[in-house]
């Protein structure tokens, strides 16, 4: 209980500090969204490059009205370099190497990819900075610390809501079947069992199956939520420590869950080939009735128009945590940030234009900075009828929201986009709340740095993915499983456990 309360407080503070900013940056732009110019008469006009990562179609990055705005409330000239999903980690790793990144680039998270490029001196300390923008230095504490290394800010965080990691589950299913939503592992399994078996789609073919699950495990973050294993993050020992998300307590069961699905047909035969985007495709046009990973985030109208494009009974509910069988009860949750924006070493000769860059940050994270980037111009972008605006289509397709960097933090109306309906604002605060109950926890290693897990943590969780895959699919016994975790530590692994223990406590210090 005394996580759960320490966790909403951070969110809470995180919320009503950022809010309180009002406007930031100098801006004097009113709260009905027009873009004003926030810059001073005297400012130089700089040239911004910014790559972030895209979900769905590309904005236009030329001739666009979104841009125009932006460049015009910025007193700036702007590139921005949208980059798909599937690609980003790759040309990210590119862009680096090549040693000429944009002014802004995000990273998803310190990985040892990260370190790596850190302890090559590749980005801008920025922690000098941060104490002179209203918006950034009311950014929580607990946030800066997970972006520090070795007494060094790299990064500004993308700001998003601390609730993440749930599952989603199809109501209209449950509803046909008679089935309730399920509380336990258990109760997962035979709702799992009904909707392979049962022909929850009434289509008279035995062609669905329980959970959408991927060859990464990447929906493992929803389903093992309670169990708090097979995860990849490092989470509390219980003794002071903390423990790698395979080698928890309920890793093992965590396992034998999965391969007993596998056996049984509750999961896709050939699952381990799938991507995160497939599986997600399987759940959306009724091939799987559970998914995995789904935060707040993920119920756009975009997605639910396709369900329901499929059938047009398609309705979702997010799953509430499982309670595991320790009693444990509760979702992994998310730093109150998804990945940050860094700056070349290159710019620390540019010190104005990296006081420019911050202001800009600054400002998208301001309420009024956050209006504008999400509604764009009245009437160009957005129409405002008694106080409700309404996207137009110039402003769903190229609106200031598509180049958006950053933006106010997530809670109350800041979860919500331009173009949610009534369906998906009701969704999305469902989900907003249940993955916050019970005992939600963090990943500890969030900011941790180890030299062994830079230098092997990818090969080696790689290693761990691929063995606990062979369990699942029947290719080695679930008793291999201590086998291949001892391997992983003759490897590296308990290296890797000692310098992130190492850390940890340094940072607690």
């Amino acid at each position: 209980m005394k996580k759960m309360m320490a966790l909403l407080l951070a969110c809470t503070m995180a919320i009503g500090l950022l809010s309180a900013c009002g406007s930031g940056s100098g801006s004097t732009e009113s709260q009905g969204g027009n873009s004003k110019d926030t810059s001073t008469p005297s400012e130089k006009k700089y040239s911004v490059s910014a790559m972030n990562i895209l979900y769905g179609a590309a904005p236009p990055t030329t001739n666009s009205s979104g841009i125009k705005a932006i460049e015009e409330r910025y007193n700036i000239e702007y590139k921005y370099i949208p980059v798909a999903a599937g690609d980003f980690n790759n040309k990210v790793g590119v862009t680096v190497a090549s040693g000429d990144m944009p002014d802004l680039m995000l990273l998803e998270d310190t990985s040892p990819s990260y370190f790596n490029w850190v302890q090559n001196g590749m980005f801008l300390p920025l922690e000098d900075y941060i104490k002179d923008y209203p918006n950034l230095s009311k950014i929580p504490q607990s946030v800066w610390d997970t972006l520090t290394t070795d007494g060094h800010i790299y990064g500004i965080p993308r700001l998003r809501g601390i609730p993440f990691h749930a599952m989603a589950i199809r109501q209209d299913w449950l509803d046909k079947l008679g089935l309730s939503m399920p509380t336990t592992y258990d109760e997962l399994y035979e709702v799992m069992k009904a909707f392979s078996n049962n022909d929850p789609d009434g289509n008279g073919k035995k062609d669905t199956y329980g959970y959408a699950l991927d060859g990464d495990f990447s929906g493992a973050n929803g389903l093992f939520g309670s169990n708090r294993a097979l995860r990849t993050g490092w989470y509390d020992d219980g003794n002071g420590g903390i423990q790698h998300g395979y080698l928890m307590p309920n890793a093992k069961a965590s396992v034998e869950f999965m391969a007993k699905a596998y056996q049984d047909g509750l999961v896709s035969s050939d699952y381990t080939i799938k991507k995160g985007a497939q599986a997600e495709e399987d759940f959306l046009t009724g091939k799987a009735g559970i998914i995995g990973n789904w935060a707040y985030t993920a119920y756009t109208t975009a997605r639910m128009d396709k369900g329901l494009s499929v059938n047009p009974n398609f309705k979702v509910a997010p799953v509430p945590p499982l309670t595991a069988a320790d009693g444990y009860k509760g979702n992994g949750t998310a730093a109150g940030y998804y990945g940050f924006f860094v700056m070349p070493v290159t710019l620390g000769k540019e010190e104005d234009k990296v006081r420019k860059l911050l202001s800009i940050l600054d400002d998208m994270m301001s309420e009024e900075g956050a209006t504008f980037m999400q509604w764009g111009i009245e009437g160009e972008h957005h129409t405002n009828d008694n106080g409700t605006k309404v996207l137009t289509d110039k402003g769903a397709a190229e609106g200031p929201g598509k180049y958006m960097l950053t933006n106010h933090a997530a809670e109350g109306e800041w979860i919500f986009s331009p173009d949610d309906t009534e369906l998906t604002k009701s969704l999305k605060e469902q989900s907003f709340k249940v993955a916050m109950e019970g005992e939600p926890y963090a990943d500890l290693s969030v900011g941790l740095y180890s030299p062994t897990n830079a230098e092997k943590g990818k090969e080696l969780g790689q290693y761990l993915l691929d063995e606990t895959n062979k369990i699942v699919t029947g290719q080695r016994p679930l008793d291999d499983y201590d086998k291949i975790i001892q391997e992983w530590k003759d490897r590296g692994g308990e290296q890797i456990i000692q310098e992130m223990n190492e850390a940890y406590k340094k940072r607690a210090e």
